[in-house]
């Protein structure tokens, strides 16, 4: 958690996840079971019509979850078993987005985090609710 919160304000590139460097968000928010990043929608981000591309979205609510639950200073590693995303509205390039998660139910084997991705004006984007496990696996 101290890690977390000495590098709110600073890019995603310092994050143990090679895909949030790839992201290359801004912690803006660390605190016990709730975590928010802000991204600017790249040209790399995008569909074919220029918005940003679904599985981009996924993947920042997904990063964003998995940072919650490290929050919790757990021993043991979480993956995900499930990851629910409903689309709502459209982002373009040059837009900012936040993605926030927060941590409903933090069980020994398994967490539940819900998440969702808001335009710069609050607009909701996108909503998401994940279930991780448990693993024996530590974080490199």
């Amino acid at each position: 958690m101290a890690w977390l919160q000495a590098h709110i304000g600073k890019s995603t590139k310092n994050s143990p996840s090679p895909f949030a460097h790839w992201l290359d968000g801004v912690l803006e928010q660390a605190e016990l079971g709730e975590v928010a990043v802000r991204f600017a929608v790249r040209p790399d981000m995008t569909n074919p019509f220029g918005m940003l591309h679904g599985g981009v979205i996924s993947g920042m609510l997904d990063d964003v979850i998995g940072t919650a639950v490290a929050s919790l200073n757990k021993e043991q590693a979480f993956v995900s078993l499930n990851l629910v995303v409903d689309f709502i509205n459209a982002a373009k390039v040059s837009d900012e987005v936040v993605a926030k998660a927060t941590v409903i139910r933090n069980g020994r084997t398994v967490v539940y985090v819900q998440a969702e991705l808001l335009h710069h004006s609050d607009k909701i984007l996108a909503k998401a609710t994940s279930n991780l496990v448990a693993v024996p696996n530590k974080i490199k």
